[in-house]
């Protein structure tokens, strides 16, 4: 086993996201990473293409297996959206994500379209009235949140 894989399993076994890149004149250079995604993607790349390749390959694959195993209850959900109440079945909200950055995230509506509050300013509260019977639902068990699931997609 090469230092490389040693240093890995270590990584991951203490749920460290550390990786002994090089050993120079005796001292190891780390490399720190922000998940064990980023040490794959960082070890398919210095395994040359055929590697990259591979994993891109099993990137799609699994992104396409997920998609369709949750598109019918992601269609499901957009009909129950549709027939309780008018209005679209999902919409945009704009974010503040790491160092200020701003990004857009889509998700199912569970609000009445006549009472939410169109700047998001407004949180909810237990027992809103802004929010429909099922909405509370996919409140409660988050099921309102499965679109962004279709951003992770490659």
């Amino acid at each position: 086993m090469s230092t490389k894989d040693a240093d890995l399993m270590q990584a991951r076994k203490f749920g460290q996201a550390k990786l002994n890149i090089a050993t120079l004149g005796g001292l190891r250079a780390f490399r720190s990473y922000s998940s064990a995604q980023d040490i794959f993607r960082d070890r398919a790349r210095s395994h040359g293409s055929v590697a990259a390749r591979s994993k891109r390959a099993l990137d799609v694959s699994v992104a396409l297996m997920f998609l369709v195993t949750l598109a019918p209850a992601l269609l499901l959900i957009a009909v129950l959206i549709k027939s309780t109440s008018h209005g679209p079945a999902l919409f945009r909200q704009k974010r503040f994500g790491t160092n200020g950055h701003l990004f857009e995230i889509w998700k199912f509506r569970t609000m009445y379209m006549t009472l939410g509050d169109r700047h998001g300013v407004r949180q909810t509260w237990d027992n809103d009235p802004r929010v429909t019977p099922l909405g509370r639902f996919l409140r409660r068990t988050s099921l309102d949140e499965l679109p962004q699931t279709l951003e992770t997609c490659p």
